[in-house]
């Protein structure tokens, strides 16, 4: 009787082995996937770097322009050529469309494989990372807003050619739309400082994500190595 009682148990401890082995399995192929998910949402932040970078460079330039024609409707820069001024006419009106890659994000959140991270703060990090891009696209639109509103209607029968629409928002930095002006435009001066502290206040966001997407990116390349 206890031969069998003996058989019993180790056929019973065989089994529980077995069940414990297969979760210890399962549960390591969902953290390797899951860190797989991690590092490959390392790689969309790279790609928000270089965007950022370049929305930086687009909108200093802009504000650079809006301050300058500032300066030259409060008397500065007398001797200006026209062509100089056509050049930061049309620079103020430049404008970014972020659009970031938050296919791993939303994946990894929606699975809910984000929140079973054992690092309490990175994924903190991450969800206030992804957070911050709804305020980047609604100062885009405020800027949007303003150059449409604000900004072009003064400039009716002061242009003697419009850009391309179509290529409004494919800027590259040096090859912008660019239109020609006959004489400057009587811009209003609170127009064009809303406009000006639009600028300056994207930069202000798109500097600090900067900062806080290659901290992000850095944090999570550290874990793997």
């Amino acid at each position: 009787m206890k031969g069998y009682l003996l058989d019993f148990l180790v056929v019973v401890a065989g089994i529980s082995l077995s069940f414990l082995v297969e979760e210890w399995r399962v549960r390591q192929e969902l953290a390797e996937h899951r860190e797989q998910m991690i590092q490959r949402l390392a790689k969309t932040l790279d790609d928000d770097i270089t965007d950022i970078n370049f929305n930086i460079k687009v909108h200093t330039k802009a504000y650079e322009s809006c301050t300058f024609i500032t300066e030259y409707q409060n008397g500065e820069h007398p001797n200006v050529s026209m062509d100089s001024l056509s050049y930061h006419l049309s620079a103020i009106t430049m404008n970014t469309v972020f659009v970031p890659n938050e296919e791993e994000y939303e994946t990894l959140k929606n699975s809910g494989q984000l929140e079973l991270v054992s690092d309490p703060e990175l994924v903190y990090d991450i969800h206030v990372k992804y957070a911050r891009h709804d305020f980047a696209s609604t100062m885009e639109s405020w800027i949007a807003r303003t150059i449409e509103n604000e900004i072009r209607p003064s400039w009716a029968g002061y242009t003697t050619s419009i850009a391309d629409t179509g290529m409004r928002y494919r800027h590259t930095i040096g090859a912008f739309p660019r239109y020609s002006f006959t004489k400057v435009p009587p811009i209003e001066a609170h127009a064009l400082t809303d406009l000006t502290n639009g600028h300056r206040f994207y930069l202000g966001i798109c500097e600090s994500m900067l900062k806080q997407t290659t901290e992000l990116r850095d944090k999570i390349r550290s874990r793997k190595a």
